[in-house]
C-alpha cells in the first residue's frame, strides 16, 4: 500500500511535532498518529522505515540527548490480537 508519513503539530499529538502516517490508497482515509513508540513530548520528525528490517529511525529534540536533534532507532512489532469464546449452534 502507498502510506504516506510525515510530521506536524496540525493534529492531536504527545507533545511538539509528532509522526503521523495516512493510507493514500484507501478512500477516506484517516491520518493516524504513529503513537509513544515513535512519538515522545518533544518534536520527532524525519522519519525513515526500513521495512524489510522492521525498523526505522527518526530525529528528535529529546531531552538527555547527545545534541540539540538527535537520531534514534526503533523496531516496529507485530501486533497478534487472540479471541477466546465460545461459538454455540
Amino acid at each position: 500500500s502507498e502510506t504516506l508519513y510525515f510530521a506536524s503539530d496540525g493534529h492531536p499529538g504527545l507533545g511538539g511535532l509528532d509522526m503521523f502516517y495516512i493510507n493514500l490508497q484507501q478512500e477516506n482515509a484517516e491520518v493516524r498518529n504513529m503513537g509513544k513508540g515513535v512519538n515522545s513530548r518533544q518534536d520527532d520528525f524525519s522519519l525513515i522505515i526500513n521495512e524489510s528490517k522492521n525498523e526505522g529511525f527518526l530525529a528528535s529534540n529529546r531531552p538527555k540527548g547527545k545534541g540539540s536533534d538527535d537520531i534514534y532507532r526503533f523496531i516496529r512489532e507485530s501486533v497478534t490480537k487472540v479471541i477466546k469464546g465460545k461459538v454455540i449452534d
